[in-house]
């Protein structure tokens, strides 16, 4: 991935969790129109930032995964991401405390930043939201069955991961 294509990965995760992060905090709702525009918007450029000069998906299968010029990695890569967030919808469902909107955030964001990445910024996003209820509990004296809302916590998450990446910290991340 080039420097470009990682500049607009991050930039679209940023706004996406942003202004999704903005709604949950303020009026608890998650707009499915944003979602999927933003998403479009990022995944189109990330296929215009790669240089692939040829556009019939069939040319790109043929050749294989191996091949630099080809868009089957990139699609793979966003399926495996869209892990997270089915995961996280499927447990909205049985699961009072988690959100529907989560979930959509989660396919979303694990299409455009990837599995590995995902799965970071939503752990470190369960970590801080954990310790925020923790301190919630004992400062605010909130139940542990009032709700706050999660999507902040994983742009906050999300933060981490880029401070961690960008520091040199842990290059393997």
């Amino acid at each position: 991935m080039n420097r470009y294509m990682e500049l607009w990965r991050n930039g679209s995760a940023l706004v996406l969790l942003g202004l999704c992060g903005y709604t949950d905090l303020k009026r608890r709702v998650v707009y499915p129109g944003w979602i999927a525009a933003l998403s479009v918007l990022s995944l189109t450029g990330l296929i215009i930032l790669s240089g692939i000069n040829k556009w019939s998906l069939f040319e790109y299968i043929k050749e294989g995964t191996g091949n630099e010029g080809t868009l089957l990695p990139l699609f793979l890569k966003m399926a495996a991401g869209f892990l997270p967030g089915a995961f996280l919808l499927l447990l909205s469902r049985f699961h009072d405390g988690l959100g529907e909107g989560d979930g959509i955030v989660n396919l979303a964001l694990g299409g455009i930043i990837g599995l590995p990445d995902c799965l970071f910024s939503l752990t470190a996003g369960f970590l801080s939201a954990a310790a925020a209820g923790l301190v919630l509990m004992a400062v605010v004296h909130k139940k542990r069955t009032d709700s706050i809302p999660f999507i902040p916590f994983e742009l906050i998450g999300f933060l981490v991961l880029l401070c961690i990446r960008y520091n040199g910290v842990f290059c393997w991340v």
